[in-house]
């Protein structure tokens, strides 16, 4: 992957970007992208990575992490840096879904818990079961009696922060 100076850098694969997305991509703070499905915000995503990695902002050995909500959204952000920055960068950017990165952190400090609030060693997660359990735990009480699937989608969309609409 060849490095460039900032001041140097264009986005990969010959792609035109809108000013507001120039500005999101090279914004040295946190930036918050709004955008309906299609405007493009995975491809927002991979060009701030490469412009992070190709401008050495995030050098060796630092990592990139992106987190989506969805499995396929996760893996073609993967896909697409991985291909515009090769093997240099495979092993520093991780994309994930906000399940599959919650279950790594618990497989990884699992034990780290007090004994009372340790799941079994192959404990499952996004089922309904497992939720309604998970919410019995901190005390949650199901005032609107949600059947189980319904809690499943009161958990999905309180982790997506949009309102419920039950």
């Amino acid at each position: 992957m060849k490095k460039v100076r900032v001041n140097e850098w264009i986005p990969s694969d010959n792609i035109a970007l809108e000013e507001n997305a120039n500005f999101a991509v090279k914004c040295k703070e946190n930036i918050l992208v709004v955008a309906g499905p299609g405007a493009g915000k995975t491809e927002l995503l991979a060009q701030k990575a490469g412009y992070l990695f190709q401008t050495n902002i995030c050098y060796n050995p630092q990592k990139i992490l992106a987190i989506s909500f969805k499995t396929d959204a996760a893996e073609n952000l993967k896909q697409r840096v991985c291909k515009r920055y090769g093997n240099e960068v495979k092993f520093r950017f991780s994309s994930m879904t906000y399940d599959a990165f919650s279950k790594r952190l618990l497989d990884r400090f699992r034990l780290a818990l007090p004994i009372e609030w340790q799941p079994s060693k192959d404990y499952e997660i996004n089922n309904s079961e497992t939720i309604e359990a998970a919410f019995k735990k901190v005390g949650y009480n199901n005032p609107r009696n949600l059947k189980k699937s319904d809690l499943k989608k009161f958990y999905d969309y309180t982790l997506s922060k949009v309102e419920f609409p039950i």
